[in-house]
């Protein structure tokens, strides 16, 4: 049998190999994380297990440059050489800093000869996301997609900002989020973004020309709530292509600190929640904004919680043709 693999033409190996990258999903960049483990998600071990079967097999994959284009390396040089290999597809690269051999930001920048080419980025990172502009690889011009994470069991509360009292504001001023609270990227990479994932979103929320985005998720920590209703709804109004929102592990959506928003239309089409008895305030106020919603998804943690839903969905002026709940 191993001499009838060994015998395989090279045109049914690469055919093999396309199907498991296919099935894998390694090369679909407009995709939104579910969960917060993404390593095993990202995970190809699968297809370098395809190299072990053989010395034909391992030539064949070494020059089909799909099978090195979803890069997931214990180390930064794994990461060069799944790059090298890929030419000249796009890649999807994925960074941790609890890889062995990571040292941001110096090690990012050490990528930065191939970052034309990064289609999609999922990157970890510590809870604040400030100086996140300081760990992209430079010239990352064809980005699509970028999932930033910083789940950590070890939350200091010194680490962020708990001051959560309303302010004054003055009602003259412009819809908008204060300077310190937003995360703004590098122009070249905001204005090409089509789908951005933050999880969890702590001190920061995506702020700036995101002309393109079309898929957005925001995964709330329940312990540090920071932002309040009309922060969120502000954020996602600045987005004129998008189309679909997940908003996930919204426990405090009341905390008032600015007047509310002007009325403005949402171009959101397809809508994913995860909620808990304290967010139907968010909800309800979200959906006054989405005239043009099509698909509701809502997650709930008991049935309880479905009634409050539903009279939400009576009072919003749009009717929405698919609507499901989870329990």
């Amino acid at each position: 049998m191993l001499l009838l693999v060994n015998k395989l033409p090279t045109e049914l190996l690469v055919a093999i190999f396309s199907c498991i990258v296919d099935e894998l999903d390694l090369g679909h960049v407009i995709c939104l994380p579910a969960g917060a483990n993404d390593s095993e998600r990202l995970d190809f071990r699968p297809l370098t297990c395809l190299t072990h079967v053989c010395r034909h097999w391992r030539d064949v994959a070494m020059h089909y440059p799909p099978f090195w284009s979803s890069v997931v390396g214990p180390s930064l040089k794994c990461v060069e050489t799944c790059l090298t290999r890929s030419a000249p597809l796009p890649a999807s690269v994925y960074l941790s800093e609890y890889s062995r051999g990571f040292c941001y930001p110096d090690d990012c920048r050490m990528i930065s000869p191939y970052a034309h080419r990064i289609a999609r980025l999922d990157i970890e990172i510590t809870p604040l996301m400030k100086n996140i502009q300081t760990l992209l690889p430079v010239g990352l011009t064809g980005l699509e997609c970028l999932n930033i994470s910083s789940w950590r069991d070890s939350f200091r509360p010194e680490d962020l900002s708990m001051d959560v009292a309303p302010e004054p504001v003055d009602q003259g001023e412009e819809d908008g989020l204060d300077v310190e609270n937003q995360l703004s990227l590098p122009a070249g990479v905001e204005s090409n973004l089509k789908a951005l994932a933050l999880k969890p979103v702590v001190d920061v929320l995506p702020w700036g020309d995101f002309k393109s985005l079309t898929h957005l998720f925001l995964a709330f920590n329940p312990d540090y709530p920071r932002f309040d209703v009309n922060d969120i709804v502000a954020t996602v109004a600045q987005m004129p292509a998008l189309r679909h929102l997940h908003l996930s592990t919204i426990i405090y959506p009341r905390i008032r600190r600015r007047p509310a928003l002007r009325p403005r239309s949402i171009p959101v089409t397809s809508l994913c929640m995860s909620m808990s008895p304290a967010s139907a305030g968010l909800f309800d106020v979200v959906l006054r904004h989405l005239p043009n919603l099509l698909v509701l998804e809502v997650l709930v943690k008991n049935v309880d919680q479905l009634q409050p839903l539903c009279c939400s969905l009576i009072r919003t002026p749009c009717h929405v043709p698919h609507f499901a709940a989870y329990a």
